[in-house]
């Protein structure tokens, strides 16, 4: 991954500073910036001067109680990164033309002060949609439109007569564990809720989501709230019949698999909370997931 050097420091040292040396020590009082750092260096391949350091350090931190399970995850994402490059350079003999170049163009410093070719170059690998775009806004612009504009032939022989009704609006969310150093003590949930959460903050994390909601956030930062108060809004009753039927209902999948699901359904302003009528499961997401469909929902 020696390409990876010159776009790694570029993107790490604006405007060409040197590389800050890092005392790679475990005990130090940086343990995650210094993770974060030999993670950044062993994608820059064996040609960077510390990366015998950062491997040692890495290697070491994966032992640690603490951090072994981050080191582990940047170990085999280091080298799945570097699996995943050659076989796109292989497979696209474009896109590795566009990487050696943009390496070559970073690796002079003096190239860096051309934002706009900079930026060009990265586009060119990473986001080759834009490139050539600051050339020609309004043509590009135009061709998005182009692309995106729908041609209305004839009209629909069957239009929704009750769209509050023949409607399906879906969507998914994550929870996850409140963030380190919450008091779960202060969090208004129930006892048996705590507890459940406290079993899980002991388990080791199997999987990594795009920004989950932690549960006891704030009102005015949970995304489910957020978008329920968009589908209220969408129902305002200058949009939909006042005699329109809402139901809302969200049902809860286990991740870690021994938590039992749940099953919400709203009607009006009626809202209901219906558990399995069954144990917990073991830990498995088969039995887990058969247990949710086995869940009644009444009403």
């Amino acid at each position: 991954m020696s390409e990876l050097g010159p776009i790694i420091r570029a993107l790490t040292r604006p405007g060409g500073r040197q590389d800050e040396a890092f005392a790679f020590e475990l005990l130090s009082s940086h343990v995650a910036r210094t993770l974060n750092a030999a993670f950044l260096i062993l994608l820059q391949g064996p040609s960077h001067p510390a990366y015998a350091a950062a491997n040692d350090h890495l290697e070491a931190a994966k032992r640690d109680p603490d951090w072994g399970e981050a080191a582990r995850f940047y170990v085999e994402g280091a080298a799945l990164v570097a699996k995943e490059i050659a076989e796109a350079r292989r497979g696209d003999p474009g896109l590795a033309r566009r990487l050696d170049r943009l390496s070559g163009w970073v690796a002079e410093p003096r190239n860096l002060a051309d934002r706009r070719t900079t930026a060009e170059e990265f586009w060119a690998v990473f986001f080759p949609e834009a490139a050539g775009i600051e050339a020609d806004r309004p043509g590009r612009l135009e061709a998005l439109r182009c692309r995106r504009r729908i041609s209305v032939t004839c009209p629909n022989p069957s239009p929704l007569a009750d769209p509050a009704r023949e409607l399906l609006f879906t969507s998914n969310v994550l929870l996850t564990v409140p963030p380190a150093g919450a008091d779960l003590d202060a969090l208004p949930l129930g006892e048996d809720t705590k507890r459940t959460l406290r079993e899980a903050l002991r388990e080791p994390q199997l999987f990594w989501y795009d920004h989950p909601i932690p549960v006891g956030v704030r009102p005015e930062n949970n995304e489910i709230l957020h978008g329920l108060g968009g589908l209220e809004e969408a129902f305002r009753p200058s949009c939909w019949p006042s005699s329109a039927s809402r139901r809302t209902g969200s049902s809860s999948s286990c991740r870690p698999s021994y938590v039992r699901p749940s099953f919400h359904f709203k009607d009006g302003d009626t809202y209901q909370r219906y558990m399995s009528p069954v144990p917990p499961p073991p830990r498995s997401p088969t039995r887990c997931l058969s247990t949710l469909r086995r869940a009644r929902l009444r009403g």
